[in-house]
């Protein structure tokens, strides 16, 4: 009998579906009520974001080293002679069970293990996709209403939040202090940054404007926390906030009451640029916040000097470190979006030009694709899944679905026949 190659450790795959512009990820999760509190202490070493010692292959197994391996697996004392036919279904079922930890379902047949399905597939150029997941396009929505916030000069929203009073919350910049934004300093230069809440019914309820010198400030990413404040992160080149220069980028993390007033700002940075922009609130009151970094010193110290590195950090609700993860590339690379289900899994999706580092293998098919990473609530690996195709892939929007999952969307291009992932959606450009 032949014997398919075993992987022991959790491997990673690619598993992909696009319906439109939705990508449905069925993740590790389920709909019972599970403990979603942090159990690790704080850690403040910066960590893989996808560490390759979890993804090691041992040598295909022989006809002898398998018999050792399940006499292994039974323990010493089990009696058994060698003859898959003599085993019981108590023993039957402990094998079953030891190679499905490893990804594989097995059957325990009289002649031997059969390998049925390798559950974690290494990533590779042959892409499977399933089918769509429903019917419903983007056109068969309904016209809603439409509420604007606006100046004299630019102004734009970059992310918007479902608050738990039914009502939503809206952050992003604008450019002159009129209009709408007619209450901010008029001395603040570069852009402005805003925090607009409304009630269910669309009705104004408070704003709240930030600014500084040199560049100004750009709010990315916002979250409503388990209190009901809220935590927005991006980025600023403004001394007066903090910055170390108006030169260069410091990412950057602003704490609102739930009413809308400012409690604290928080720089985090080093000698070069970085960014935040996304942030997720977690079950335990916490948040995460995700960019980009091109600095190795500061609050970056220890993280490649040569490379440019997407990063995920876990902060209490006071702001306090509570892990960092990273990964590393020659080129952009971003977590820019971050969705936590109610068990504290955490999804986040990484928009990647790099294909060496630590992306050689999940990356580096076209000019852009996109990464899906799944952690548990400590910040431990879970899975990584790929989108990519011969253009750009970005396919960063993320939130949970009911069944613990999560759902993605974005946009890609490809400028000649829709390749990779893409190849069953769509095949006229872009």
């Amino acid at each position: 009998m032949k014997i398919l190659k075993i992987k022991i450790a959790k491997i990673f795959a690619v598993m992909m579906t696009f319906v439109l512009v939705l990508g449905l990820l069925s993740a590790c999760g389920s709909d019972k009520k599970g403990d979603a509190s942090v159990t690790a202490k704080a850690d403040d070493e910066w960590r893989d974001a996808f560490p390759q010692d979890d993804v090691t292959t041992k040598p295909a197994l022989t006809d002898t080293e398998l018999d050792a391996k399940i006499k292994e697996i039974l323990g010493t004392d089990s009696g058994w002679d060698g003859d898959y036919a003599n085993l019981t279904a108590e023993q039957r079922a402990k094998i079953t069970a030891y190679f499905a930890e490893s990804g594989y379902s097995v059957e325990i047949a009289d002649s031997g293990v059969i390998v049925k399905e390798n559950a974690f597939a290494p990533v590779s150029d042959t892409y499977e996709t399933v089918a769509p997941v429903s019917d419903k396009v983007l056109s068969d929505l309904a016209t809603g209403t439409t509420t604007a916030f606006g100046g004299a000069g630019n102004a734009m929203f970059e992310s918007v939040v479902a608050t738990q009073d039914g009502g939503f919350a809206a952050s992003g910049f604008f450019s002159v202090a009129s209009g709408d934004f007619s209450g901010a300093n008029k001395n603040w230069s570069g852009n402005k940054s805003m925090l607009i809440k409304y009630d269910k019914d669309r009705k104004l309820e408070w704003k709240a404007f930030l600014g500084g010198d040199g560049g100004g400030l750009n709010f990315r990413g916002l979250a409503q926390l388990t209190d009901k404040s809220y935590i927005v992160v991006g980025d600023t080149n403004s001394p007066e906030l903090g910055a170390k220069s108006d030169k260069t980028l410091d990412a950057v993390l602003i704490k609102y009451s739930a009413a809308g007033k400012q409690e604290w700002i928080k720089i985090v940075g080093g000698s070069k640029n970085e960014y935040f922009n996304s942030v997720a609130a977690t079950p335990d009151g916490g948040f995460i916040a995700g960019g980009k970094v091109e600095s190795s010193d500061g609050d970056f110290e220890g993280l490649r000097a040569d490379a440019i590195k997407a990063v995920l950090i876990k902060y209490d609700a006071s702001g306090a470190v509570l892990w960092k993860r990273a990964i590393t590339g020659s080129m952009h690379s971003d977590f820019e979006g971050i969705a936590i289900n109610k068990d504290g899994d955490i999804f986040a999706t990484c928009k990647t030009m790099s294909k060496d580092g630590d992306f050689a293998g999940i990356a580096g098919r076209g000019e852009a694709d996109t990464l899906i990473f799944c952690y548990d609530k400590n910040g431990k690996f879970n899975w990584v899944r790929s989108f990519s195709g011969s253009g750009a892939d970005e396919l960063t929007a993320v939130t949970c679905s009911p069944d613990g999952g999560c759902v993605i969307a974005g946009k890609y291009s490809i400028l000649a026949t829709a390749d990779g992932s893409f190849a069953p959606y769509h095949n006229a450009g872009n």
